[in-house]
């Protein structure tokens, strides 16, 4: 629904899954993240000293979330409204009627793809992996641990030390994993991180 949007309106229709809901660590309540692949450029005669680049290609990406807000608003099912959100990394959010969040719409967020492809490699690298994570997550959650707007550790992060349990325990595939690592980390577009994976 939403790439149908997207293309009706004659934009690129480059639209990604990422974070848990691409991986089997996807569950019941797990929001889905989305990421719309478009090219983020500097404007002509941009004056890096009095903006830097970092910051003016943050306002690119929140303009870009304003032309898909504007596009989506009222229009995808099961979403009651949108809230644009100014951060480090801006994000649409998509709320459902109850008023629980539904997903988050990103732009161009190339690391957030190569994540969750790194989290499938060890997600079929060992089925252990997903119980072990799975749990870690939970556990992290009841103990409001597992919040990153409130101080705690990003479910990522969490996955991250997973991995690297089973790494240093030699229950995952060390040498394959830091093939695919390095190849995932030199990745620069979608497609890329698709090859590496």
């Amino acid at each position: 629904e939403l790439r149908d949007l997207v293309k009706q309106a004659g934009l690129p229709e480059e639209l990604h899954a990422y974070g848990s809901a691409a991986t089997p660590m996807a569950g019941m309540g797990s929001d889905v993240d989305i990421t719309w692949c478009v090219p983020l450029a500097l404007p002509e005669g941009h004056d890096v000293e009095a903006v830097p680049e970092e910051d003016q290609l943050r306002i690119e990406a929140f303009n870009q979330l304003k032309i898909l807000q504007d596009i989506v608003e009222g229009k995808l099912t099961g979403v009651a409204r949108t809230e644009l959100i100014k951060a480090r990394h801006p994000v649409l959010k998509l709320r459902a009627f109850g008023g629980g969040e539904i997903g988050d719409l990103s732009v161009s967020n190339i690391e957030g793809l190569r994540n969750t492809a790194f989290i499938r490699l060890c997600c079929h690298s060992d089925p252990r992996f997903v119980t072990v994570a799975r749990t870690i997550k939970h556990w992290a959650k009841a103990r409001r641990m597992a919040d990153r707007r409130f101080g705690g550790i990003a479910p990522y992060t969490l996955q991250m030390m997973v991995a690297e349990h089973f790494r240093h325990e030699a229950l995952l595939e060390g040498s394959a994993l830091q093939a695919a690592a390095a190849a995932l980390r030199a990745s620069e577009t979608p497609d890329e991180v698709a090859k590496a994976e």
